[in-house]
């Protein structure tokens, strides 16, 4: 069986001395985005993240912005009532709290866009 490294939380060996010198990097989310409510409050899963140029913020700003923009399932809705949806600038951990299926692409660059394939629950590369 495959995985990635971003499907592992964390290590332990039977060494004691040698599980004590290796800590595996754990990644804080703080960095902010845009989501669509629906997503925070659980009314609906991730269905096209994309990742635009950062807003740079004001220097007082304390985490920076990511670039991501998340978007919930849509499916069934008319053009104006998701346009009507309330979004958040909130950190990515947030949103990944509630839906981390597309944590695995969270380190694609600026520019990227991705939507869920429903049949399969994977995410496509828009554009392929």
């Amino acid at each position: 069986m495959q995985f990635s490294d971003w499907n592992v939380i964390d290590i332990q060996f039977a060494d004691k001395e040698r599980d004590q010198s290796f800590r595996f990097p754990r990644k804080r989310y703080f960095e902010r985005c845009l989501v669509d409510q629906c997503v925070l409050d659980g009314s609906a899963k991730v269905h096209f993240v994309y990742r635009e140029q950062p807003y740079m913020g004001q220097p007082s700003d304390r985490y920076p912005d990511s670039g991501w923009k998340i978007r919930g399932d849509w499916r069934g809705l008319t053009d104006e009532e998701v346009e009507a949806r309330k979004a958040c600038y909130v950190a990515l951990g947030i949103v990944l709290n509630k839906d981390d299926s597309w944590l695995h692409l969270i380190e694609e660059g600026t520019g990227s866009r991705f939507i869920r394939d429903w049949m399969s629950g994977n995410f496509v590369r828009e554009g392929d």
